[in-house]
């Protein structure tokens, strides 16, 4: 399957130019109730809504959100293409800082129904459901901003083979072009890239301590003085950068930054240039982006993905997970409170809290029954027990006889006992 129409980030910008001008006040006022422009630059804000709107997404996948300055944005595209019944925005991030810092500051500058569109959700990755995500989608995009090597897996291994039969476009974020946006090769005071580090382990709170092959590391933002690795034309810090090269080469898939375009298909037409330079202005507009895209759809052939099994460690994660759920669902009711939309007491804030802690504490228990021993023994039991004695069987049926007895004798001594 292809997409439809040529779309490129260079044409989208131009293409999308009045809409992106009409947005220049909205964006920069979400930008700084965000509160970190650090994390995604005014022009990549820009670029960001140009290529979605161009796109037209009946779906928009966030992997990775922290603050939400995507979020923001891709929130705004949602509502630009028609609201919640045109475009849905899922974002999926183990920081519940949407809900802590966020939402209290957005409140000022925009209404409650601008919200609509967003199913914002604490949750690890690793245990999402695709096929349910992506059950209704058409046409989604995703932003692939969530690092490190089980992200990349799960991504690779289960997300992209249900993308196959759909048009969509994958973004991928701190990612750069060397042949238009480093400007230097020289090594200076930085070591050589070494692996994942403390920064692409996890996205969660900077606050949240995580374990990694044995090794405790705290989640923290990559910085000028990082190491980074060079790729071909690809500069990255992060270890998504491997994967995807790794995965685009084995399929011969090409791999696009949106520099490449916008020089390709802006600077090299002057008129362009100086229309944008005036509409946009010097905070909107840039030839840098800082981000690589791609879409299966482009693949000449056969596509090969690598197998996904969810690992020890991805396992043993998932507690924090469900201890953030609890502290999610205040923040949401809280937040929800803030902006208007619901008459919820802080007494049902606290009831309904304490009703999904109960619930997760109990799931909790059963994941550890699950991966116990003697569960793995039963369920290898129940296995042999099935193909030896099938059900309705009269052999099943005796075997069934004989094991309530045993069962109705237990009760019994167990009773007396008591």
């Amino acid at each position: 399957m292809t997409i439809p129409e040529p779309i490129s980030p260079g044409q989208a910008l131009w293409n999308q130019r009045d809409a992106i001008a009409a947005l220049r006040d909205r964006f920069r006022a979400l930008r700084a109730a965000v509160g970190r422009p650090t994390d995604l630059n005014l022009y990549q804000w820009a670029e960001f809504a140009a290529f979605a709107l161009e796109f037209r997404p009946d779906l928009i996948i966030e992997l990775g959100r922290e603050l939400g300055n995507s979020t923001c944005c891709f929130i705004e595209v949602a509502n630009r293409l028609g609201g919640a019944s045109a475009c849905h925005v899922v974002s999926l991030c183990l920081s519940d800082a949407w809900f802590t810092s966020t939402v209290p500051r957005l409140k000022g500058v925009v209404p409650p129904e601008w919200f609509a569109p967003a199913e914002i959700k604490v949750v690890n990755l690793l245990d999402c459901d695709v096929k349910a995500l992506l059950e209704r989608a058409q046409r989604p995009l995703v932003l692939w901003d969530a690092h490190g090597f089980e992200i990349a897996e799960w991504v690779l291994g289960k997300l992209l083979p249900a993308l196959v039969s759909k048009p969509h476009l994958v973004l991928m974020h701190d990612m750069s072009d060397t042949r238009f946006e480093v400007p230097s090769a020289e090594y200076g005071e930085t070591e050589i890239w070494k692996g994942t580090n403390a920064g692409d382990l996890s996205v969660g709170p900077a606050s949240e301590k995580i374990s990694r092959n044995g090794e405790t590391g705290v989640w923290q933002r990559t910085n000028a003085g990082d190491p980074a690795l060079w790729l071909g034309h690809l500069f990255s810090k992060v270890s998504q950068a491997i994967s995807i090269v790794d995965f685009a080469s084995r399929n011969r898939l090409p791999l696009h930054s949106g520099a490449e375009s916008l020089h390709a298909e802006i600077a090299s037409d002057p008129a362009r240039m100086a229309s944008l330079r005036e509409l946009l202005g010097d905070d909107l507009f840039s030839l840098q982006a800082h981000w690589y895209w791609f879409t299966l759809n482009e693949a000449p052939g056969a596509l090969y993905f690598p197998p996904y099994r969810l690992s020890e460690r991805a396992v043993t994660q998932r507690d924090a997970e469900y201890q953030a759920r609890g502290h999610q669902m205040q923040s949401e009711l809280i937040s929800l409170e803030q902006v208007g939309t619901t008459g919820l007491s802080k007494e049902d804030v606290g009831l309904l809290t304490k009703a999904l802690q109960d619930k997760q504490q109990i799931e909790k228990l059963w994941r550890e029954v699950e991966h116990s021993a003697g569960w793995r023994m039963l369920n290898g039991w129940r296995v042999v027990r099935n193909r030896a004695l099938p059900e309705n069987t009269w052999r099943r049926k005796l075997y069934d006889s004989a094991l309530g007895t045993l069962r109705s004798h237990s009760r019994t001594r167990s009773h007396d006992f008591d």
